[in-house]
C-alpha cells in the first residue's frame, strides 16, 4: 500500500506543520515522534457538491476526527468537509455582468467591432451627406443594426437576471441570451 495523504499536525496548537504523503509507506506507526507532533490521516468523508460557482461559494472545512481512523487505529483521520455558502446580491449581479460581457464577444467579437463600426462610421457620414449608399455599405448597415439588436436584447437580459437576483431568486445565467 502505498503512503496516503496526510498532515503533520502540533497538537497544543492545532497548527498545521506540513502536508503530504505519510512519512511511510506502509503506513506503520511513527517511532521518535515529539509528543507534541501527530501525524493525520487525509480523509474527505462525504464528495465535493455539485454548484453553480456563480451563485454559491465552497466552504471547506478541516478540522482532526475525534475518534481514531477506521482503517489506521494509531492515526486520527484529517476530515475535509464542504459546503456551498450562497453569494452576496452583488457578488451575484458581477458574475451576471461577466456574463453579458462574455455574450457580447459571441455576438460581436472585439476586431470585428473595429472593423465594423469603422465602416459604419464611414457609412453614416455619408448617409449624412445625403449620398446613396452601395449594396456593401447598405448590407454593412443592416449588418450593424442586427447586431445592435442583439447587444440590446442581452442588455435587456443582463437586467432581468439582476432583478430577479435581487428578488432572492437563482435563474439560468446560462439561458435566454441573443448569440450569433
Amino acid at each position: 500500500m502505498p503512503a496516503l495523504p496526510s498532515v503533520l499536525l502540533r497538537i497544543s496548537t492545532g497548527e498545521i506543520l506540513s502536508r503530504g504523503l505519510y512519512p511511510r509507506e506502509d503506513m506503520g506507526p511513527v517511532l521518535g515522534l515529539e509528543p507534541d507532533l501527530e501525524y493525520c490521516v487525509i480523509r474527505t468523508p462525504f464528495p465535493q457538491p455539485e454548484y453553480d460557482s456563480r451563485y454559491y461559494a465552497l466552504v471547506t472545512t478541516e478540522q482532526r476526527g475525534a475518534v481514531p481512523d477506521a482503517e489506521f487505529a494509531h492515526l486520527h483521520p484529517w476530515n475535509i468537509t464542504f459546503a456551498t455558502q450562497k453569494r452576496t446580491t452583488p457578488e451575484i449581479i458581477t458574475h451576471v455582468e461577466n456574463k453579458e460581457r462574455t455574450q457580447l464577444d459571441v455576438v460581436f467579437r472585439v476586431v470585428e467591432q473595429l472593423k465594423l463600426l469603422t465602416l459604419g462610421e464611414a457609412i453614416l457620414f455619408r448617409r449624412v451627406a445625403g449620398l446613396t449608399l452601395t449594396q456593401k455599405e447598405q448590407a454593412i448597415a443592416d449588418k450593424l443594426t442586427a447586431t445592435a439588436v442583439k447587444v440590446w436584447q442581452n442588455h435587456d437580459r443582463a437586467k432581468e437576471i439582476e432583478i430577479q437576483v435581487t428578488a432572492g431568486q437563482e435563474p439560468d445565467l446560462e439561458a435566454g441570451w441573443a448569440s450569433e
